[in-house]
């Protein structure tokens, strides 16, 4: 120094320690993610990898490996100078992927470093992948897929494979409960909701201006209505959706049925089906609206309700949200179980209706409507 400390600088580097920071630091971090993925069979599943330095002193030579990844370890970023040298605060991402996955399993990403006086540091994270069995279901043209098969934590995948995922998050994690051998019942109001706008599924229908909504789901009860939003691309109860599926209508109106409402240039059309066509058991839901204005509702593989309506999709709002279980700010709230939903970009026929519902609300196992 050009200068005298003062005692009480000289007992503050005392307190520091001989290597200018306290104890001796040295380390390094690795995070896989994400933890747990859901991928249809023979898809691939991608990864990110998080390298931190949580330690006080630069480490050089860092090297991360992931025997399972078929493509290599590629580096996106995070060297904010440029130096090769992993600092405190920096953070280092590298992604790869896994081709073709046709079995469960687990993978575990390792990463090795060197230490200024010689030595080596060294991490490892996992993360799980579970390959959903779709059966005979009808893959053309679909653009969402939930299977509610991840049995826990706060987060519903989209195993659709096509990207980007449009994954939800359980806002209340409390009000849910995850059911053994599939599926997710919402016990309490709250509301699944994806990170951002519902891209994919909103420019595909606009294309084609057709669309199905399909779900397998248990509804709690009967008295649910509003409608009380099973699915719904929105903002609020009380701004027009691009479409919603529904259970129940308004005030005095039934609620053990099912309502669905569909934007178009023409007007937002309510379809309903028949009063009793709605019960507490497991149903499969199908609302199908092709190009030339033909709307269908079918419920466990017959149709129950029909309508035509106008116009096109020209007018959807690109910046709504995907939702489950209640509208994206909450006041129409759905109670009930998951298991499955899915979207596609074209009216399904009634041939592939009947195919997916003989496919079963497991994405492939067999229909239990008890």
């Amino acid at each position: 120094y050009c200068r005298a400390l003062t005692e009480e600088e000289v007992g503050q580097n005392f307190d520091a320690g001989p290597d200018g920071g306290g104890v001796v630091s040295s380390g390094i971090s690795i995070d896989k993610t994400p933890d747990f993925q859901a991928v249809i069979g023979g898809a691939n599943a991608s990864f990110n990898l998080i390298v931190q330095n949580p330690g006080s002193s630069d480490l050089s030579n860092v090297i991360v490996t992931d025997p399972e990844c078929d493509t290599p370890i590629l580096f996106v970023g995070g060297d904010d100078n440029v130096d090769s040298l992993l600092q405190p605060g920096e953070t280092w991402v590298y992604t790869c992927t896994v081709n073709n996955v046709t079995a469960d399993f687990t993978n575990t990403a390792d990463v090795l470093a060197d230490e200024p006086g010689g030595g080596t540091v060294s991490d490892s994270d996992s993360a799980d992948v579970t390959v959903v069995v779709v059966g005979d279901r009808v893959q053309s043209d679909l653009k969402l897929l939930y299977t509610f098969e991840e049995g826990s934590g706060t987060t519903v995948t989209d195993v659709s494979n096509v990207l980007p995922a449009l994954d939800l998050t359980i806002q209340d994690p409390g009000a849910v409960t995850w059911l053994p051998g599939g599926g997710l019942s919402v016990d309490a109001p709250t509301v699944l909701l994806s990170a951002g706008a519902a891209d994919k599924v909103i420019a595909a229908s606009k294309a084609t201006n057709e669309i199905t909504l399909e779900a397998w789901i248990r509804p709690s009860n009967v008295v649910q209505d509003g409608p009380a939003r099973i699915a719904t691309n929105s903002l609020d109860p009380t701004t027009r959706s691009n479409f919603l599926l529904g259970q129940g209508r308004w005030g005095s109106q039934p609620s053990d049925v099912i309502d669905v409402r569909l934007a178009t240039t023409t007007l937002q059309t309510s379809t309903s089906t028949p009063p009793g066509s709605l019960t507490a058991d497991l149903h499969h839901v199908v609302y199908t609206r092709a190009a030339d204005g033909t709307v269908t509702i079918y419920i466990d593989d017959v149709s129950v309700a029909t309508n035509n309506v106008g116009g096109d999709f020209s007018n959807w709002n690109d910046a709504f949200a995907m939702a489950l279980a209640n509208e994206p700010l909450g006041g129409r709230p759905w109670l009930g179980e998951f298991h499955l939903f899915a979207i596609y970009c074209r009216a399904l026929t009634e041939e592939e209706v009947g195919q997916n519902f003989d496919a079963g609300p497991n994405a492939g196992g067999v229909v239990d409507p008890d």
